[in-house]
């Protein structure tokens, strides 16, 4: 019975040391992982070392141990770096490349072509007063 038991925990110790990492970390068994530094991450089939650790592409980022996400809109990265907002008059579609905004239209850093920040924000502020309001009227009643 002793032996039954020995072989079942030899089993079980292997096949967890043969679990690789999971994708943005490197290891050499899935118990002593290491996540990958920022703005790098790895495939969880062959993250063996640190070198498995590759930079994200342009206009990609992640967290240490993350994997690669695009940049927002009205953002943009060079490869390996994190997302920076867009230049005044230039914008970006899914984190790619900032692009001038069109003849007669501007932006402010970080937000689109003829948008306004600050009527944005007022905009969701009142908003979120009238669900509120008609969130108490109808408790109220």
């Amino acid at each position: 019975m002793y032996f039954k038991f020995l072989i079942a925990a030899i089993l079980t110790l292997s096949l967890a040391q043969a679990q690789n990492c999971p994708a943005g970390t490197y290891g050499t068994n899935s118990s002593s992982c290491t996540n990958c530094p920022a703005n790098t991450s790895s495939v969880s089939s062959s993250n063996t070392t640190q070198q498995s650790c590759t930079p994200c592409q342009a206009n990609y980022v992640s967290l240490a141990g993350g994997l690669c996400v695009p940049c927002a809109d009205n953002y943009q990265s060079t490869q390996g770096s994190n997302c920076a907002a867009c230049p005044t008059n230039f914008y970006s579609i899914g984190g790619q490349n900032c692009l001038p905004c069109p003849n007669g239209v501007t932006s402010v850093s970080g937000y689109g072509c003829g948008v306004d920040p600050k009527q944005g924000l007022n905009a969701k502020i009142l908003t979120s007063l009238a669900i509120l309001l008609i969130f108490l009227i109808y408790i109220v009643q």
